[in-house]
This record gives C-alpha cells, structure tokens and sequence, in this order.
C-alpha cells in the first residue's frame, strides 16, 4: 500500500513580485511547494502541467487577466479540478458578477498572512497543523 507523503504545491500567479514574495513568506514554513507565474499565460502553461494541488490568482495582470485564465483553466481537463483562490484589490461581488463559477475562493488586498492561510486550508491539507472547523466559533 502506497503512503501519499507528497507536499501539496501552490501556483501564485501575480505580475507583483512584492506580492509574489510575500506569499511565499507566508507559505514557506507550511510544508507546501510554491511555484511563481509572472502572467496569466505562464499561469495556464503551468498549470496545465497538472502538478498543482491550489492556484492563488490575481485578477489584473499582463498577456492574460485572471478573469481569462481562469475561464480557461476551467475548460481544460487537466486544470479544471485544481480550486482557484482569487486575491484581488476588487470587491468580492465585482469579481462574482464578471467571473462567477470560475473561481473557489476570495482574498481581498491587502490581505492577511490569516486570511490568505484560511482560504488555503479550505481546499489545501499540508504541513499545517490547523484543521479544526473555525466557523464553529462564529455560530
């Protein structure tokens, strides 16, 4: 019986490389791969490989705006099932209204390390201690 031991791998896709290093702050003591796209074009190729457990997309970008990769990646037999965490300076409803169904999950900037790990661990189980149910506790 094979044990899975693989660390689960993250695609951030931002043209910010400000915020493309303060989220692999975030992550590098998580136990999780981290991978960078510096447009929504290298995004899709990269996450056609199929290698991607979670994507962290932002919406404005060069060559290819979220909103089109996203579109695309949720055509495509091979990236369609890997959950998409938008982050983004746009109201959440905005975003809904311009890409609804193409996305998992939302992260307004500027973001929190808390905010961004929440959203991550609704669809990503690491080498992160956390998965307790934390809506619990606002009921």
């Amino acid at each position: 019986m094979a044990i899975h031991n693989k660390k689960p791998r993250i695609l951030i896709v931002d043209d910010d490389c400000v915020i493309r290093s303060l989220i692999k702050e975030f992550y590098e003591d998580c136990g999780f791969e981290l991978a960078e796209a510096v447009n929504g074009q290298e995004a899709v190729e990269m996450a056609r490989t199929g290698l991607f457990d979670l994507i962290l997309l932002d919406m404005q970008m060069p060559v290819l705006s979220g909103y089109e990769v996203a579109a695309i990646l949720k055509k495509d037999k091979t990236a369609q099932a890997v959950p998409i965490v938008v982050i983004s300076g746009q109201e959440p409803e905005e975003v809904e209204a311009r890409i609804k169904g193409l996305y998992d999950g939302y992260v307004n900037k500027p973001f929190k390390k808390n905010h961004l790990m929440q959203a991550t661990m609704k669809y990503v189980q690491g080498g992160m201690q956390e998965k307790e149910d934390t809506h619990k506790e606002h009921g």
